[in-house]
């Protein structure tokens, strides 16, 4: 009986101890507060925070660097409504545009871009690149999930790929200064001959790369000299590039390349040996006796599509382009499809053979005649036009031909690469070398 009493007191101290509190404390928030009431404050938070910077938040938003790169977003929220923004998408996006938003409770806090504005093309799925991409357009989102502060950065996670997106506060220098993003990005395209260089451990590694312009996705052409793959999205700022993922040096990650313009170059510091360079040149890096090999192969071809496969690295973008305007044309005006270049060389009289046909299927390709020589002084192969079979389609042509025909000459290389079994060279037009194409060597 003593025992029992015993038990029945120590069990009414106990309980009266969890039940009991001083007037004066208050209970734990984490258990008084709803999770209704805490998004509800996170949502104030935000709405306050997005309102609260004079000049607005920037951001560089890297859909997918997988294959994708980063485009530059700065918002001025006005109101618990309306934003306005600008972008380096195009030129047409550095118009300030205004537009609503909405903060939007859920299961969690949701920024949604809710009307039309720039952030939109990135996720348009009629708006793309390229033909690769067609039906999945740049990736993008416009709906962004809130995750908190992070020192002066709002942190967030786009809706779709759960892509961190990051805003930090605008100044009023970004909002003039974000014109120029564009100009970095055709520094970047200035020249077919870009490598990308890294310094570790007191070595040097020398890659070529291609960068590809309406992804803004840079690419390593050559992985297995040093067995490192390497790719990477670029972000633009007004003398920097910001890349995605970064490369890591000697332990450090790099993600930011800063414009030397003394010496045209992108570097991860502007020192003589920086640890990250991307350098450029209007002619090839080592010009060597490459051009010699050019009467070993019967013929070389231009193919997109071979064995439903397509390669076409490393021609430039500039060369893609005009290909396409050639295309374009052809069937707009004449109906005519152009899909392949050939040369050939072990012929009586060597040509260039364009592959054309109209939309029954029907053959009507074109060759142009020319004698070409190999120059020894300046290690170039040099056409001249002796003339078409039929000129039918000539003019649509030229742009196309001009690169070929040039008393300038072409730069020819062996690039040590292969498509299929078959050698990859390239013929880049000295007069103008952001022309540079990539053919398949045929015996």
């Amino acid at each position: 009986m003593r025992n029992l009493n015993l038990k029945l007191y120590l069990l009414i101290v106990l309980t009266l101890s969890i039940f009991s509190c001083d007037e004066d404390n208050e209970a734990d928030p984490l258990f008084e507060e709803n999770p209704t009431a805490r998004l509800e404050a996170q949502e104030s938070e935000l709405r306050d925070l997005l309102t609260s910077s004079e000049y607005g938040w920037k951001t560089t938003y890297f859909t997918d660097d997988s294959e994708l790169g980063g485009w530059t977003f700065i918002f001025d929220f006005e109101d618990s409504k309306r934003v306005t923004m600008v972008s380096d998408y195009s030129d047409d996006t550095y118009i300030p545009n205004t537009s609503e938003y909405d903060i939007i409770v859920g299961s969690t806090i949701k920024l949604s871009f809710s009307t039309k504005n720039y952030i939109h093309n990135l996720s348009d799925s009629d708006t793309y690149p390229d033909q690769d991409l067609r039906g999945q357009g740049y990736k993008g989102d416009f709906e962004f999930l809130y995750y908190g502060q992070e020192g002066d950065e709002l942190v967030f996670r786009s809706n779709r790929l759960q892509k961190e997106v990051r805003f930090v506060r605008a100044d009023q220098e970004d909002w003039q200064e974000i014109t120029e993003n564009r100009e970095i990005l055709s520094l970047l395209n200035q020249s077919v001959y870009s490598r990308l260089i890294l310094r570790e451990s007191g070595s040097e590694e020398i890659f070529d790369y291609s960068f590809n312009t309406a992804r803004r996705y840079a690419t390593v052409t050559n992985p297995e000299v040093f067995n490192r793959e390497i790719s990477f999205g670029v972000g633009l700022r007004p003398n920097s590039i910001i890349i995605s993922p970064g490369i890591e040096v000697d332990g450090e990650l790099i993600t930011e390349l800063t414009y030397d313009a003394d010496n045209n170059r992108f570097v991860s510091s502007i020192t003589e040996n920086p640890a990250v360079e991307i350098v450029f040149s209007n002619q090839p890096f080592v010009i060597s006796d490459d051009y010699l090999q050019f009467e070993d192969y019967a013929q070389y071809g231009y193919i997109g599509d071979f064995n439903g496969a397509t390669n076409t690295e490393p021609t430039s973008s500039a060369f893609l382009e005009t290909f396409l305007d050639v295309q374009n044309n052809l069937f707009e005006n004449e109906g005519v499809i152009l899909t392949r270049i050939y040369i050939t060389i072990d012929a009586a009289t060597p040509y260039i053979y364009f592959i054309l046909e109209n939309q029954n299927g029907n053959d009507l390709s074109e060759p142009l005649f020319f004698n070409y020589t190999v120059s020894n002084a300046d290690k170039k192969i040099i056409f001249t036009s002796l003339g078409w079979n039929n000129d039918e389609y000539a003019d649509y042509l030229q742009p196309i031909t001009d690169m070929f025909i040039h008393s300038d000459g072409l730069y020819f290389e062996n690039i040590d690469q292969s498509f299929q079994g078959y050698p990859k060279f390239t013929l880049t037009s000295s007069q103008d070398p952001i022309y540079r194409v990539t053919f398949l060597g045929f015996l």
